[in-house]
């Protein structure tokens, strides 16, 4: 299997460095590593036990690097089973809103965070994420087809300030 994606996968601040990371950037506690060590995770055949695993979330990728970077991300999809993709954050100011929130004045904050929500709601981002979540399937599916549990497991950050949090 293969991880795919930006700091929420890569696991920025989760642990030590992931050993051979280089510049992706990687933690040892990330939630991908967590995955990749239960041994009950089954395999496309539904067959538990160890499995190949390719780490290539990469902390600060956005959707423009997942298509456009060299290395391609989506272009180490080989002989995969099935891929974890976390990718979007970045884009929407992520970063930048958090940070406004922590250290900023509240207008500081809240003209970050309709910024971010503004890009997020965009047809532009909408089209960027699609184009990669069907890069994706194309390369899982050329050994599988999606009846054979080809799987792209798309995650995404908690909604950290709405009516209940504010």
């Amino acid at each position: 299997w293969i991880a795919l994606g930006d700091s929420f996968s890569a696991g920025l601040g989760a642990g030590n460095d992931n050993r051979d990371s280089g510049h992706y950037m990687q933690r040892n506690k990330a939630y991908v590593p967590h995955i990749d060590a239960d041994l009950h995770m089954p395999d496309h055949n539904n067959k538990a036990g160890r499995r190949n695993f390719d780490f290539y979330s990469c902390t600060g990728d956005t959707l423009s690097d997942m298509l456009e970077k060299r290395p391609n991300p989506i272009n180490q999809i080989k002989e995969h089973d099935f891929a974890t993709l976390s990718i979007g954050g970045n884009g929407v100011l992520f970063g930048p809103v958090v940070k406004s929130c922590i250290y900023g004045a509240e207008s500081s904050y809240e003209n970050r965070k309709k910024e971010g929500l503004e890009i997020m709601y965009s047809y532009d981002f909408w089209k960027r994420y699609t184009n990669v979540l069907k890069k994706m399937h194309k390369k899982l599916n050329n050994k599988f087809t999606l009846d054979d549990h080809t799987i792209i497991y798309q995650t995404s950050y908690i909604q950290f300030f709405d009516n209940w949090t504010n």
